[in-house]
Order: structure tokens, then sequence, then C-alpha cells
């Protein structure tokens, strides 16, 4: 009996802990479940001894299908996946076989959709059962829909190329160098800027050294170490020995990444070919030195005065330049009158010191011809001096420098004019090195936090992440991309624009806005043409209008006055004026024009606009200027 009661005993507790075991099975179902529709997940279970192949309802749907839809087992596998693919799956098969597991059963496979686009699963798996004999009996695995990753990484590849061409367009060479680890990375265009090859020379800062000028190298080292000590600038010229033997004058700029005690861990930077700004610089140089050189010593005729008698000699040179017959007899109170009215002060006055104090003098004048010709002219008179140290005459040349004084103009518009086109590079560098390293940083340090997570809620917010990033590092590009063809395109065709055509054209684009806010528009064209590149002028009209109602006042509706009257210089000027929230210039002013640069807390403003405006504009050898009072409105014009 005692038996019989311990007997029941037992089989009443193991069909509670059956029971508990079932509970634990279903719970444990239920969350299989769960993990399934939250992750994109299916399974596989592949009997390999009877080649029976299943498919889960889950993995099924991954491509639109239910499982009456498809053929059963093999068949809906190779009806599914793309036949490389399934190849490739089956090589990795036989090899995770034949390693006895080893070797990872692990892959991205590409199947067809049921609507016919391309679906990407991540495939892993191994072998469960093998029979005594070490064969493979069952296979288990599961597949993981991977395409929203496949479309991050192929518009990751795109903007990766489009940042390729932007480098390439500017003519940088991106290097970057881990300070912890010492591994450098320089760009191809940087191996193109010294001639070599990229499997020539390892990127190194030894090597990087080795190839900077001796002279050179010690001035190189102290700016980067300012960097690193003082936080200065850095953005040094010198000069790199190329593979050909000769050495190139380069601009290198960059900055450096600091952990959180401040110390320096990795800096990056751009390096600029500047030989050919170098060599001009030095022609510009040479050629004024030329030109004082030719002043100095080519005379056209020579004059004579004597002082005891006030009679004055000017040789036959000088009087064809000043256009007077052969038998001229200049004096005195004549000569004067061949300069301008306000240079005849300067003269006088040389002259008397001259005279009085024996200094010599050598001025550059504009005279008028007996003709009426005016002309730039060196006058240049040294004293005589007797014995006892007086002055008793003044000898003297008239030299026509007017083509010499054109050139000379022209030097200095062109020193300009690479000024100003070397700054606008610098700038837009450091842009492209501070914008750019700033997306793809954002953009790997993503991937590295995507990768080591293992939570899957937390990698669905990192590719929500990664999409706004790669979007921004899209836009970027697209900016920067319409400001690359700007500064390399400056010889854009010129056309003939009737400017009420423009204006209507652009009324008929920003229409809805207009009548949104009530925008009127007066336009007085008092030079109803234009010639200038059309795209150009679009993008001016779209800029300043959009930009009027975009920085309307809230007190009234936007008004704009567009005017355009001719220049004597053959130009034509072209002014907006609206009644907007205007701009405060005490403030703004220096940075107006800046890239990426805004003045109001506007959600649509992104600091290009007026940036690209007036690269258009200066592209063609015009000028923008702008007037505004806060609380009133403000007025652009435009020199075309």
């Amino acid at each position: 009996m005692s038996h019989a009661s311990e007997s029941h005993d037992e089989l009443e507790q193991l069909r509670r802990e059956n029971a508990q075991l079932r509970q634990q099975l279903s719970e444990r179902q239920r969350a299989f479940e769960i993990l399934k529709e939250g992750t994109r997940t299916g399974y596989w279970n592949w009997d390999l001894q009877d080649e029976e192949l299943l498919l889960s309802p889950e993995l099924l749907a991954m491509f639109g299908y239910a499982a009456s839809e498809l053929p059963a087992g093999f068949a809906a596998w190779e009806k599914l996946l793309h036949e490389e693919d399934l190849k490739l799956a089956l090589r990795l098969r036989d090899q995770h076989i034949a390693t006895q597991g080893q070797l990872p059963f692990r892959c991205n496979l590409r199947g067809t959709h049921r609507e016919g686009h391309i679906v990407w699963i991540h495939c892993y798996g191994r072998v469960l059962q093998w029979t005594e004999d070490q064969q493979p009996r069952r296979m288990f695995g599961c597949f993981v829909d991977v395409s929203r990753e496949q479309e991050q990484q192929h518009a990751f590849e795109q903007s990766f190329e489009q940042l390729h061409l932007i480098l390439t367009n500017i003519e940088a060479g991106i290097w970057d160098i881990n300070l912890t680890t010492g591994e450098s990375l320089w760009a191809d265009r940087l191996y193109e800027i010294l001639g070599y090859d990229t499997n020539d020379i390892q990127p190194s800062r030894e090597n990087f050294y080795r190839l900077v000028h001796p002279d050179d190298r010690e001035r190189v080292q102290r700016a980067v170490m300012a960097h690193f000590e003082r936080n200065t600038p850095y953005r040094v010229d010198f000069r790199l020995l190329r593979k050909d033997g000769r050495y190139n004058w380069v601009e290198s700029q960059g900055a450096c990444t600091r952990d959180h005690n401040g110390r320096p861990i990795r800096m990056t930077g751009a390096i600029l070919d500047i030989q050919a700004r170098k060599e001009n610089e030095l022609e510009i140089a040479r050629n004024r030195y030329h030109l004082q050189e030719a002043a100095r010593i080519a005379c056209m005729g020579g004059w004579e005065f004597d002082v005891a008698t006030q009679s004055l000699y000017w040789s036959p040179q000088v009087k064809r330049l000043h256009e007077v017959s052969e038998d001229y007899q200049p004096d005195v109170s004549t000569a004067i009158e061949f300069y301008l009215e306000e240079d005849r002060p300067k003269i006088r006055a040389a002259v008397g010191q001259c005279i009085e104090a024996a200094e010599p003098y050598d001025m550059e004048l504009q005279l008028c011809t007996a003709q009426g010709r005016v002309f730039w002219a060196r006058a240049k008179g040294e004293p005589v001096l007797d014995e006892g140290g007086n002055v008793i005459k003044m000898r003297g040349i008239f030299q026509d420098i007017e083509e010499e004084k054109r050139r000379e103009l022209e030097l200095q518009n062109t020193v300009e004019m690479v000024t100003s086109q070397n700054t606008r590079l610098n700038h837009f560098a450091h842009i492209v090195s501070h914008n750019l390293r700033a997306h793809t940083g954002n953009l790997n340090s993503l991937l590295e936090l995507y990768q080591t997570e293992v939570d899957q809620n937390m990698k669905e917010e990192l590719f929500g992440m990664f999409q706004t990033t790669s979007n921004e590092l899209f836009e970027t590009i697209e900016e920067l991309s319409e400001l690359v063809k700007v500064q390399s395109n400056a010889e854009q065709k010129r056309a003939d624009i009737d400017l009420q055509d423009q204006l209507e054209s652009t009324q008929a684009v920003l229409a809805g806005d207009m009548a949104q806010h009530h925008m009127k528009i007066e336009a007085f064209f008092h030079e109803p043409k234009l010639r200038f590149v059309p795209a150009y002028l679009e993008s001016i009209f779209l800029n300043m209008l959009s930009n009027a109602i975009k920085y309307r006042s809230p007190e009234r509706h936007p008004h704009v006055i567009i005017r355009s009257h001719p220049l004597p210089e053959g130009r034509t000027e072209l002014s907006f004026t609206d009644n907007g929230i205007g701009i405060d210039l005490k403030r703004h002013g220096h940075k107006l024009f800046g890239l990426y640069e805004t003045f109001h807390a506007n959600p649509d403003a992104h600091g290009v606009g007026l940036f690209l405006v007036k690269s258009q504009v200066e592209s063609q050898g015009g000028r923008v200027g702008v007037e505004s009072e806060v609380g009133v409105g403000t007025t652009f014009t435009f020199v075309l």
C-alpha cells in the first residue's frame, strides 16, 4: 500500500513537471513568433538525407507568396532565388559540410519578389545532426530580410562616388593620419600631384616629411606643432618632391580631432597644387620689375632748361610726343599748359624743388597734346650743378608710358583676380574638408555602432539615423557640386535677354507663393535687354524674388521694385528693392555672402543662394552691392 502511494505521488509530480515544461515551451514558442515578426526573420529546415527542404511561411512572405502558391521543397527555392546566388548558397553549404561545420554557412542572397523587385536576405545555418559515419543528416537555419540595409549601402556607395567626383574637381589631395597608431591614408589625387602611382610609396608621416623640401621641413613641422599645442590654424605653403625629381609648390591645410582630454588623436586635411599660382606670382613680379626698368631706361626724348636765361629746349622726339610742329619753340609759360590742370601744381612744385634744393624728380603725369590726345607720360628731371653747387640747368626726359600704364593696370587687375580666386579656392577647400568630413565621420560612427549593436530595435533606430545623415550628405554634395560648376565654368556663353520675359518666367515659377502672400512686383526696365549668361540671370531673379517672399515682413504684403539702367562703363545696373524684415549689416554685412551663412530663423534658409549668385556674377566680371535697414527692407544691386 505504501509502495502504491509513493508511485502515485511520483506520477503526480511528473505530471506537474510536464505541465510546467509545456507552459515554458508555449511561452518560448510565442517569444519565437514575436521575434520573427519584429526582425523580419524566417527559418528553414533541410533533411539532407531525403533532400526535403521546409521553408517557413514568414520566409515565403518576404517574397510576397503564400505556401500554397509555390511548389514544395527545393523547387520553391529555385523559383525564388537568382540562379547565381543559388549556386553560391549550394557551394557554401558544401564547404560547411566538408569542414564539419568549421567554415560557417553565411551569405547574402538575392531573390525576386512576386511584384518583380529585388529582395535581399541574409542566410545563416548549420548542420544539427550527423549520421554515425559523419554524414550530414539535418541542417537548420534562418533568413533575415536585409533589403533596406542593402539600399542604404548602395546609397552610401553612390554618395562616396559623388564625393570622389567633387574632390577631383577641386584638385585637392586628401590626407588622413591616425596619430595614435600612425596609420595614414593618401587619396589618389595626392599621388597624382606627386607624380606617383599608389603602389610606389606607402602613406606615412615619415615618407611625407622625406618629400618636403629640406628648407621647408622645419617650418612645416612648426606649423603642425603649433596646431597641436595652441590650436593655431594649420595652413602652410611648401615644396614637395615629385617622382620626376622636381619640387612642386603645394598648400596644405587641415585640422586635428582631439580626445576628451584635448589630446590630438587624428588629423585630416587637403593638399592643393599651387605650382601654377606660384609661377604666376613670380611672373607678375618679374613683369612689374621689367616695366619699372623700362620706364627708367627707355627715354623717348630729352629736354633742357637754362635757369639763367629761362630758355627751354625740346628734342624732336619730345616735339613729336606733344604733337607740335618741328619749328615749335617752347617756353616755360606755354609748356605747363600741356599738363592736365590737376597735375600742374605737382610739376610746378617738383621743378621748383629741383631748382632750389637740387632734388631730382621722376613723375608719372597725364599730358594733353596740341591735338587733344591725353596720355600718360613719365616726366623726369635732374639738376645740373656748377662748381659751387648751384643749379644752373635742368635736364630730363619725357616718355610715353600709355601702353605700360595700361599693362600695369591689367597686371593689377590680374593680381586682384588671382588673389580673389585663391581666397575663394582656399575658403571652398576648407568648407569641403570641414563639412564632408563631418558627414562622413558621422556615417562611419553610425556604421560602427550598427556593426557592434545586438539589439534589433536599436539597429532599426540606427538605420533611420543613417538614412537622415545620408540624405544630408547628398544635399551637401549637390550644393557643392553646383558651386564647383560655377567656379570651374567661368566662360559661360552670354546672350541678349529680355528682362520683362525673364521676370514673367520667374513669376510663373513662384506663382503659387506670390498669390498666397499677395506679393506685388513693379518693374522699371530703362535698359530692357541685358547681355548676360541666361542661367545666371535666372538664378538672380529667382533668388531675389523667392527671398523677398521668404523674408517678408509679418506686418505687410511683400512688395518688390525692380530697376535697370545702363552705366557709362558699358554695363547694366540691375536692382531689387523689397519691403521685408531687412538685414542688420553692422552685425552680418561682413558674412552676408558667405557659404552656409544664415541670419534669420527661417527653416528654409540654407545659406547657399546669395553665395551662389555672387559667385556667378563675379565669375563674369560683375559685382554685387547691398543696402538694408532692419524693419524697412533691402536693396540688392548687381552690375552686370
